[in-house]
């Protein structure tokens, strides 16, 4: 089954809901997700620890960054209780200027026993544009997703994964406390291997975070085989 974007928060959104220091993140699901989508919350900390969410899993790897500021992923697949908005509780921040931010996007065709195949090393640094180390993927029909958080409310530019365009998907910032913003962009991989660098043009010199994950497709069923009707009478 062919893994197909379904819905995400509204792109070149600056006015995000976020935090301040200490609290709780509450990042709302974008309008029109449905159940059994497979939703990936991506947060961004400038200092703090953020917890995982009732019924959401942190993915592996996570969170990335080596020094204070720190990008977080977690993942859930949908239901009809799935609570509206995301509640992520951030603590061991230090003042209310460390601010906080999230955005979703959902998936649908994803595997529902491996839905990330791989998530890579982050890359870190300030200004443009936001590097993310390449992955290779092992299986065909895998969408690798670019994850960023940076320390500036600035909307982002073009997006590429090794020299193909990819799609950006969302791209929320938050004027709250020192202000903070979280994209993503993903891009199809019908075969699998490497997928080249990820980056994110921004005009903000502020510092960022950036990593590469690549979602699994699931598995398609095979047909159930029934004997012809000449073959069952000879039987």
């Amino acid at each position: 089954m062919a893994i197909t974007f379904s819905v995400a928060t509204t792109s070149g959104t600056t006015s995000q809901t976020g935090l301040g220091g200490n609290g709780t993140l509450s990042t709302p699901m974008p309008a029109g997700w449905a159940a059994g989508d497979f939703a990936l919350l991506v947060t961004y900390h400038a200092a703090g620890v953020a917890a995982t969410p009732t019924n959401w899993t942190k993915v592996t790897g996570a969170p990335w960054g080596t020094a204070t500021p720190k990008l977080y992923a977690f993942y859930t697949f949908t239901t009809a209780g799935t609570t509206d908005p995301v509640a992520v509780v951030v603590s061991a921040a230090t003042t209310t200027n460390d601010t906080s931010v999230g955005g979703i996007s959902c998936y649908r065709g994803v595997s529902t026993t491996t839905p990330i195949e791989i998530a890579g090393t982050a890359g870190v640094g300030t200004g443009t544009p936001m590097t993310a180390v390449s992955i290779t993927t092992t299986m065909a029909g895998d969408w690798v997703l670019g994850l960023c958080g940076r320390g500036d409310n600035e909307v982002s530019g073009a997006q590429v994964l090794g020299a193909t365009a990819a799609n950006e998907r969302f791209d929320a910032g938050t004027n709250t406390g020192s202000d903070a913003q979280v994209s993503l962009y993903d891009l199809a991989f019908a075969v699998a291997g490497a997928s080249g660098l990820g980056s994110s043009d921004t005009s903000a010199t502020d510092p960022y975070v950036s990593v590469l994950i690549a979602l699994q497709a699931a598995a398609v069923s095979a047909k159930p085989q029934f004997l012809s009707h000449y073959r069952r009478r000879r039987l």
